[in-house]
């Protein structure tokens, strides 16, 4: 398979770059209240995200997604849960005013704050079903596919 219309692929991939979405918001978020590290770290969590639903649109896995009711609901109830946990934490933590770089958001490891940024990402349900649509209609319609062994299940 190859890309159909380029220069309409890297135009769409730039604006797709820059409009803000949840992962923005959360980088954002991540960026103002815990500084400059926590906004790069949670970067790299959600660029690893987009890796998974880049290997899953691939695998054919996303298909799944987009035609499974039951599915496309429990990825977007698992990752609407995660973000009320995320807010929920937020608003009944003892430091509840967050100062930008302040000291009380220290104890939170890289590593946590990466694992977020993929959480975020790879239980957004709208992101997987963006790349399905997205990546597939750029692609030639003539050039034989090879079939996703987990088709039977969609």
């Amino acid at each position: 398979m190859g890309i159909l219309h380029i220069q309409t692929f890297i135009i769409a991939v730039i604006v797709f770059a820059l409009t803000p979405g949840i992962d923005t918001l959360f980088i954002l978020n991540r960026s103002l209240t815990q500084g400059r590290k926590a906004g790069i770290y949670s970067t790299l969590g959600i660029l690893s995200g987009v890796l998974v639903h880049l290997s899953l649109a691939g695998l054919g896995l996303s298909l799944i997604l987009a035609k499974s009711a039951v599915a496309f609901s429990f990825v977007k109830y698992i990752g609407a849960a995660y973000l009320i946990y995320l807010g929920v934490s937020k608003l009944i933590s003892k430091n509840k005013i967050a100062l930008i770089g302040s000291a009380n958001h220290k104890s939170e490891t890289m590593l946590k704050m990466y694992t977020s940024g993929i959480i975020t990402n790879v239980f957004n349900p709208k992101v997987a079903l963006f790349f399905l649509a997205f990546f597939l209609s750029l692609l030639r319609p003539n050039m034989p596919a090879t079939p996703c062994p987990f088709s039977r299940w969609a």
